[in-house]
């Protein structure tokens, strides 16, 4: 049996030192490289005829490439057992393994764990399962309001710092107001800092809503006055005035703009829709076809 395996050797180390043997590359935080894994010594004659060719400690290894991130494996590919003594290996064909070994490198080592099942598999069923639990327990800002703006309790409470006491666009509250709708919280037993936090947050989006919807309604008045419609225009103002509470600085804007109008005589108003609709007319009777 020793000769023979002798000379298998013999032949296989001309095999092998014909490719020059391949340094592992340097592991990084994340990239591509190669690794190999021990798989286990060779026992008996093997060994002592793989010593005399290629030296002591040699052992089986399983090399492969893989991508890692943060020195753990990700993604495994190109597998297989290879002789290997530090950072150099050499690859031996299936026939030889059989001489060596009596039967295949896979029957006799096993495949690592990790390359058969690489990390991005279970991270990937992970981030699946942990992804609602994630957005459950951890929601972001805009899920977090929606979430405050339909709890009974807040709304109750965006009633009480914001009453509207016929005035619905009202986007100011005073202390007194406000140390109300928290006292109403923490009476629905919400945590003080919680219940400030929260009540901050609902009163600024529903006080920032209110503001923007008056920017809209004088946008829209504006547009009508341009427009030649006045009698429009003042309607807009005269509902703005009624949905605003004195105190509100907005509404002396409306006043403002409704004073203005009002000034206007009404028979310049008319003549201005008169004229705008004598245009209209020679305009129609421009393009009406000639017989």
């Amino acid at each position: 049996m020793q000769p023979l395996l002798a000379c298998v050797f013999f032949s296989l180390f001309f095999q092998i030192h014909d490719e020059a043997p391949v340094v592992a590359r340097v592991r990084v935080v994340w990239g591509q490289g190669e690794k190999i894994s021990d798989s286990g010594a060779l026992e008996g004659d093997s060994q002592r005829a793989v010593s005399q060719q290629l030296g002591d400690n040699v052992r089986v290894g399983f090399h492969y490439h893989q991508f890692h991130v943060f020195y753990v494996d990700l993604w495994t590919w190109d597998g297989k057992h290879v002789l290997y003594n530090g950072d150099k290996y050499w690859e031996l064909p299936e026939e030889e393994w059989r001489s060596l070994l009596g039967h295949s490198a896979a029957d006799k080592f096993s495949t690592p764990f990790l390359y058969r099942c690489p990390l991005v598999f279970p991270l990937a069923v992970l981030a699946v399962v942990a992804w609602p639990i994630k957005t459950r327990l951890f929601p972001d800002d805009f899920t977090q309001l929606q979430r405050l703006l339909k709890d009974p309790r807040y709304i109750a409470s965006l009633e009480i710092a914001l009453p509207q006491d016929g005035y619905p666009l009202r986007s100011q509250f005073d202390q007194s107001q406000y140390d109300a709708a928290l006292a109403h919280l923490t009476a629905s037993r919400i945590p003080e800092r919680e219940a400030r936090r929260g009540l901050d947050r609902v009163l600024q989006r529903e006080c920032t809503v209110r503001r923007l919807q008056v920017d809209e309604e004088i946008e829209a008045a504006s547009a009508s006055f341009d427009a030649g419609n006045r009698s429009h225009s003042r309607e807009i103002l005269e509902r703005l005035s009624r949905s605003l509470p004195p105190s509100d600085p907005r509404s002396d804007e409306v006043e403002s703009l409704l004073d203005a109008f009002n000034r206007i005589p009404e028979t310049d108003e008319k003549a201005g829709a008169d004229s705008s609709a004598e245009e209209n007319g020679s305009s129609e009777q421009q393009t009406r076809p000639q017989h």
